[in-house]
């Protein structure tokens, strides 16, 4: 995905004021190399807009692709990056439209995007895309009413298209899976209207260390919607997946995240389009935004996502329009993606689960309150409250739950307790433990949370010992919001002493707000993490630091076995052919380092199949010999000795020594009238390096009453030759003649040019024949062998199996020596070869200015020439297998013929 528009039929220009565009010398100016940078293939180099627009009247940048049509849902845009933070009001001068054949096909404004990845921090290449809903062949990128000065540190550095359609699946293995990598973009979108909103360090989100952060930094007061986006451009992510953010506030306080959580949200996008998005008051999709608090080290993080309804390679974290709260500063860590089965890891005492996590209520102890007496589950105090179906929280059924009433009444000592005990085995130190409870109208407010407490006991027979009691306070207490409609929250803490019993107490006296609602309490949780590192036992994947990841591949260093990563090797290309210009001309070097480098420990090699085990299936990266191949490239680990997943790599070498050469033989009425017949015998260079010699062939079977009346090379006299018996009065400073007759074969002459001839890549050398004929009529059997290589010491003939040509009085075509179907063509009649067709086709038997187009099965346009000769070549190395029409539009009219590509 995300592949540039490159290409030998792809053509960058700057587009001028009046909407054409231009590729002269005068036009590009001084910084014409820079802006083929943007059509080549290496993605980190570009041209800066300034220059762009540094000449004439340029306003902006067209990429055309002359041998491809885009179809309609194709994604198409812009990669570029920023020197500073640009606002949506100078955006809305910013635009991409696509063309076909000139005409305009759809205009967007960058403004318009709302997902654009555009506003980068530390020149992070970012994406401007759209889905296109019409064809296209060529995509600009200009402005309309702008200041140059805005413009100056906007660099481009390359157009790109692909299909929207079955994209590459990311399928992730790992819970908690940061979206990290080569193939990952982050970008900020700061608004104009919040001048001093920033985002520092951006790049820490997308590194290998997931303690690693970046800061955004919003005013005390926000007037607009910042927010930071990850972009995969390696493929996309199925629906279902849980998806969002880790982030925390300056100060690491958990209450505070709770007290700003409404001005957050996580939306999803998938090729610049927005799918989803979810507060956690609103949403779509099946769940709203849930929070979880991970402890590291007492610095609480919070855990914002979702889970997904619909596919997105693309996760924004946005602090939304209207917020006044005092937010300062939120770190970000990493976004995050997951399937949709990973679970929180907590565990609920009660009567379902066995062994540890069994629980039970814990009994009061005797006495009345205040007379010596203590309630562990029920009311205190005087007031007119209640606390109800107090079995509820430890049934198998978690959607059961006991219900507290509260006071009307603001500052009475009163409150309800619920306390649940475990089969006696202790929890150790480090063991998170709470309750989730719903607070009736909505979400869990600070002031709410100041009156609960939760408290922890190690209960030995009738013995029950406090541990631990910690009150809603800034620094300790944490919050963990659950997704979904029922608002429901989990109020906690991490624990540094060991227990069995876990309280929690909702004291009225401590709260000013809420009094007279319900509070439904669900039960006590327990959350595991041996380790400490805020990862849930039953996701964790090693024990110890999780926090760097040098291959991406959702497996921590520290017990990552195999270090190959979870991509294979990206390379510029998976295509490679040899140069036959190049002084080792038939080698071909593969190469060693992938786009973005190794990962850690590892190299890059090939096999000889997908997935390999050992060095048995190991190619060389340096081939050479004449012939098709198809490797894999993997990443192989060096330490562990193990490989990562490979994608298919196909190499074609090419003989350069013999060219690729193709004879084609036409007849037709000379000149000279209907007695005379003039034979046409071209031998046409297939191949892209020019080739050298005399030019040879033999004529077979000419009767002696026939004479051979002219001879021409590419229209160039070359000599007269008068055939009569076996004698040749011929200008032997340009030809050679001799009889080269065998047995049972007569009138066999051999003629061999004494001049050479070069015959450049993709053309040909014609030698025209005119000879007149016998009674007017052209009534005997003649055969043509053509040497299809010049400077070969020979013509190929019939005693080694050449091509020949046969034309009969009646023009029945006839040629099958090597089971080839070579014959005969007329002079009007259009014919490609060779046909079916690898790499390049040749269109003979046309006339100059003639225009030349070939069409899918679809009837799609997939290229557009005119022919200044009576040859024309057409590069289909590019297309799919299949068949294609090529139709020829000259004085006489249109003319069609099939071509197979292989």
């Amino acid at each position: 995905m995300y592949k540039p528009i490159t290409g030998e039929g792809v053509q960058v220009a700057k587009v001028t004021n009046s909407g054409a565009f231009c590729v002269t010398q005068l036009c590009l100016g001084s910084n014409y190399v820079d802006l083929n940078k943007i059509i080549d293939d290496d993605v980190t180099t570009g041209a800066y807009y300034g220059s762009i627009l540094d000449v004439l009247n340029s306003k902006g940048v067209t990429v055309k692709n002359y041998d491809t049509t885009y179809p309609a849902g194709t994604v198409t845009g812009y990669l570029f990056s920023s020197e500073q933070v640009l606002s949506l009001g100078i955006l809305n001068g910013v635009y991409v439209s696509t063309y076909l054949n000139g005409q305009l096909q759809e205009v967007k404004s960058a403004g318009s995007l709302l997902s654009i990845s555009i506003l980068s921090v530390s020149n992070t290449k970012s994406y401007l895309t759209f889905t296109t809903t019409k064809p296209f062949n060529e995509v600009r990128f200009y402005t309309s009413g702008l200041a140059k000065n805005f413009l100056n540190g906007l660099k481009v550095y390359s157009a790109f298209a692909f299909s929207s359609l079955n994209p590459n699946q990311l399928n992730v293995e790992h819970c908690n899976m940061p979206i990290a990598g080569r193939t990952v973009n982050v970008s900020y979108d700061g608004p104009g209207i919040c001048a001093a909103c920033n985002l520092i360090n951006a790049d820490n989100i997308i590194n290998a260390n997931s303690n690693d952060f970046a800061a955004l930094v919003t005013p005390v007061t926000i007037l607009s919607s910042p927010s930071v986006g990850v972009l995969n451009t390696g493929g996309v992510y199925p629906a279902g997946y849980n998806a969002g953010f880790v982030v925390s506030n300056s100060d690491g306080n958990a209450l505070a995240m709770v007290n700003i959580l409404n001005t957050m949200s996580v939306e999803t996008y998938l090729f610049g389009q927005k799918q989803e998005s979810t507060t956690v008051s609103s949403g779509t999709g099946g769940g709203l935004l849930s929070l979880k608090i991970l402890s590291f080290n007492n610095a609480n993080r919070a855990k914002i996502g979702f889970k997904t309804s619909k596919p997105f390679n693309e996760i924004r974290f946005r602090q939304n329009f209207g917020a006044s709260v005092a937010i300062a500063a939120t770190k970000i860590y990493y976004a995050y993606a997951e399937p949709g089965s990973c679970t929180d890891c907590n565990i609920y005492l009660g009567s379902a689960p066995s062994g540890k996590f069994s629980g039970s209520l814990v009994a009061n102890n005797p006495g009345f309150f205040g007379f010596g007496g203590e309630t562990f589950n029920g009311t205190y105090g005087i007031a007119l409250h209640s606390l109800s179906n107090v079995n509820n929280v430890i049934t198998a059924d978690r959607e059961d739950y006991a219900v507290y009433t509260s006071p009307l009444i603001a500052g009475i000592l009163a409150g309800a307790r619920v306390s649940a005990v475990n089969n006696g085995t202790a929890f150790p130190a480090g063991t998170s433990a709470g309750y989730e409870i719903v607070q009736a109208g909505g979400l869990l407010d600070v002031n709410l949370l100041s009156g609960i407490t939760i408290k922890t006991y190690l209960v030995s027979g009738n013995t029950k010992t406090l541990r631990e009691s910690n009150v809603g306070n800034a620094q300790l207490l944490g919050l963990d919001i659950l997704p979904g409609n029922s608002s429901k929250a989990r109020v906690g803490f991490k624990t540094t002493k060991s227990f069995n019993m876990v309280q929690i107490e909702l004291n009225t006296g401590l709260v000013t707000v809420g009094l007279g609602n319900q509070t439904r309490i669900f039960g006590a949780y327990i959350f595991e993490d041996a380790d400490g590192d805020g990862f849930g036992d039953c996701i964790d994947l090693c024990p110890g630091d999780n926090s760097i990841d040098s291959d991406f591949d959702g497996v921590p260093d520290a017990c990552d076995n195999c270090n190959t990563g979870s991509f294979a090797p990206r390379l510029n290309s998976y295509s490679y052919t040899n140069d036959c210009n190049a002084t080792n001309q038939t080698t071909v070097v593969l190469p060693t380092v992938s786009e973005g480098g190794n990962p850690i420990n590892s190299v890059v090699e090939y096999h000889t199949v997908p997935n390999p085990t050992s060095n048995a299936t190991r190619v060389s990266n340096v081939l050479t010999g004449v012939g098709a191949y198809k490797y894999y490239v993997v990443f192989r680990d060096q330490v562990y000795n193990c490989y990562s997943v490979s994608l298919p790599v196909t190499i074609n070498i090419k003989n350069c020594v013999l060219p690729d050469l193709q004879p084609v033989v036409q007849y037709g009425i000379s000149e000279y009238g209907p007695a005379y017949r003039k034979i046409a015998v071209s031998i046409v260079n297939l191949n892209e390096v020019a080739t050298n010699g005399p030019i040879a062939f033999t004529i077979q079977g000419l009767p002696l009453s026939q004479q051979l009346v002219d001879i021409q090379v590419n229209g160039a006299a070359a000599g007269n030759v008068t055939i009569e018996g076996e004698q040749f009065p011929y200008d032997n400073t340009k030809w050679n003649i001799t009889n080269n007759s065998v047995a049972g074969q007569n009138n066999n002459y051999r003629f061999v040019s004494n001049a050479s001839y070069s015959i450049p890549p993709s053309s040909a050398v014609t030698v025209y024949l005119t000879i007149k004929t016998h009674n007017n009529n052209f009534g005997d059997d003649v055969m043509f062998y053509v040497n299809i290589q010049p400077n070969s010491g020979g013509e190929v003939n019939n005693t080694n199996n050449g091509v020949y040509y046969q034309l009969f009085y009646d023009a029945s075509l006839v040629g099958n020596l090597l089971n080839q179907k070579s014959s005969i063509k007329l002079v009007s009649e259009l014919s490609v070869y060779p046909n079916p067709v690898t790499n390049q086709a040749v269109i003979a038997g046309i006339e100059a200015g003639s225009k030349i187009e070939v069409y899918n099965t679809l009837g799609q346009l997939m290229t557009s020439t005119t022919a200044t000769s009576g040859l024309a070549a057409i590069d289909m190395s590019k297309y799919a297998a299949g068949n294609y029409l090529v139709t020829v539009t000259g004085t006489t009219g249109v003319q069609s013929v099939k071509v197979q590509k292989l």
